[in-house]
């Protein structure tokens, strides 16, 4: 399937959701709920959003240690780059100029760099599989969807239990494995370098001194993003407990796994818009407009620091193709 097939299909999931989240709508019903927010709350959670890039950053920092020490800073710059880069770019390929971004900053491999990325984002999966567990066995869900859920969060587990297992034997199990035939072909090889990056990225953990304070910086990210939710629930008015607003970020967060166009618009908004509407009883326009608000502190912000960091790096979107080829 080629590129422009996939972000076709990208960009229809995206109209879909939005044609689903903001279904009967009443302009003047859902402006009048935006207007009625509570900035002070609005503005606390775009800063504690700011936050929390540094406290990712500072987690980054660790895993790069055994790789090279590098400073807070640039580290902060290259990760909201990479946010600029998912908010412009399909296919998530703002994590691929992250990783290009600190390797020209700091002079490091970029494939070195995406690999402590996919860790980054394998500590994320456990941190949601956590959180969701906790929030699915809070909340009354039918029984169904906590065992679907529940499955679900094992297979995950499971395979990254396998990669982490992989990461100890690499040099002699994962060569054998690559020797089978399903490797072999494109798709095959695709999913090898999937792999090598993973288990390059649990290496460097392995090798890093600062694991509890990798989960620790995790534990405090997903508060901070809990406290964000919760903000952007009070400015909206939105009677719902606290609970059903772990709910909804664990919802909202598994939404930007969705295939869709740049930035999650539309898959984003439709779920936070469903589970609010059809989970919690919350009226339509104040649903949407919690999923309008809460959609865009985290995404506005981040593109316009991720864009003048992007500038004053002299950064530029075809240097993309370079990185693809180092990694």
């Amino acid at each position: 399937m080629s590129k422009y097939v996939k972000l076709s299909i990208a960009v229809i999931i995206s109209g879909l959701g939005l044609v689903l989240a903001f279904r009967g709508v009443e302009v003047d019903k859902l402006v009048m709920a935006i207007q009625q927010v509570n900035g002070w709350y609005i503005l606390a959670s775009i800063v504690l959003m700011v936050g929390s890039v540094v406290l990712r950053a500072r987690r980054w920092q660790m895993i790069l240690e055994p790789l090279k020490k590098i400073k807070l800073h640039p580290l902060f710059a290259a990760t909201m780059i990479g946010y600029f880069g998912n908010s412009v770019l399909p296919f998530r390929l703002g994590e691929l100029l992250r990783a290009f971004s600190i390797g020209k900053i700091q002079n490091i491999s970029t494939s070195a760099a995406f690999g402590t990325i996919v860790l980054e984002r394998i500590m994320d999966m456990l941190g949601v599989l956590i959180v969701m567990l906790v929030f699915f066995v809070l909340y009354p869900f039918p029984a169904w969807l906590k065992l679907s859920g529940l499955i679900a969060g094992a297979l995950t587990a499971s395979l990254i239990l396998g990669l982490i297992i992989l990461s100890f034997l690499k040099s002699t199990l994962l060569n054998t494995i690559f020797e089978w035939r399903m490797f072999k072909t494109r798709l095959g090889d695709k999913l090898r370098q999937i792999i090598e990056n993973l288990v390059e990225g649990l290496i460097s953990l392995k090798s890093t001194s600062h694991l509890t304070g990798v989960v620790l910086y995790t534990v405090a990210m997903w508060i901070v993003y809990y406290i964000c939710t919760y903000l952007v629930v009070l400015s909206v008015d939105v009677e719902v407990n606290w609970i059903a607003v772990g709910v909804t970020l664990v919802a909202t967060t598994l939404a930007i796994t969705i295939p869709a166009a740049p930035g999650y618009i539309g898959t984003y908004h439709a779920v936070a818009v469903m589970v609010m509407v059809e989970l919690f009883n919350v009226a339509l326009p104040e649903a949407q407009a919690f999923a309008v608000l809460v959609h865009a502190i985290g995404f506005v912000p981040y593109a316009i620091i991720g864009a003048l960091y992007f500038l004053h790096h002299s950064i530029r979107l075809k240097d993309l193709q370079n990185a693809q080829q180092q990694i």
